[in-house]
């Protein structure tokens, strides 16, 4: 006896071999995509990377010079309007103490102090001083004064240099001329290298 098969259509009814199939092929495709991201992940893993930022300041000059009756620091540098010294007459003939110039600067390359003075006089008649600046000098009655600057070739800082002003009046000339108010002047000229 022949048994009549029955006919079932294959593409409606999945048999458990496709089934299977389609089953391994989801796997492979995942398997795929975890695969391609673990090698992403190890290839970062070896990957270094690297940025700046640069950071800057600048500090402005500090040149000023300030006479004054005593020496300054950095903490009592203040403005002074100390102008005016007067010599009395049992300090002619010897070197006196009639102020500082206090220099303050940060100028990394150093400065030069230089000192000028003026004869003391009234009218046409002159006193003629000499005067020390730290180891600059200036004497009124010389033509050439070529001593007469002070140089500091550099700082590594802010500093405030006092230099004590001592000035030595003429004895002779202070005798020998009549009376009267006689004044002279000192200038100081600060240049930053």
């Amino acid at each position: 006896m022949l048994r009549k098969r029955a006919h079932t259509n294959l593409a409606l009814e999945p048999a458990p071999l496709q089934k299977e199939h389609i089953m391994k092929k989801n796997i492979l495709i995942i398997l795929a995509v975890l695969l391609a991201s673990s090698f992403a992940t190890l290839a970062a893993v070896g990957e270094t990377s690297s940025d700046a930022l640069n950071v800057n300041t600048a500090i402005q000059g500090q040149n000023e010079i300030l006479v004054s009756t005593s020496a300054l620091s950095i903490s009592t540098w203040a403005s002074n309007s100390y102008t005016e010294r007067t010599i009395t007459s049992t300090e002619v003939g010897n070197s006196t103490s009639v102020g500082y110039v206090n220099v303050k600067s940060n100028n990394r390359s150093g400065y030069e102090l230089a000192v000028t003075a003026t004869p003391l006089t009234s009218g046409a008649f002159t006193i003629d001083y000499a005067l020390a600046v730290g180891s600059a000098g200036f004497d009124t009655a010389s033509t050439t004064n070529a001593g007469n600057k002070i140089t500091v070739t550099s700082l590594t800082g802010l500093t405030v240099t006092p230099y004590e002003i001592l000035v030595t009046v003429d004895k002779n000339d202070y005798d020998n001329q009549p009376s009267g108010d006689y004044s002279g002047d000192i200038t100081f000229n600060y240049t930053a290298k």
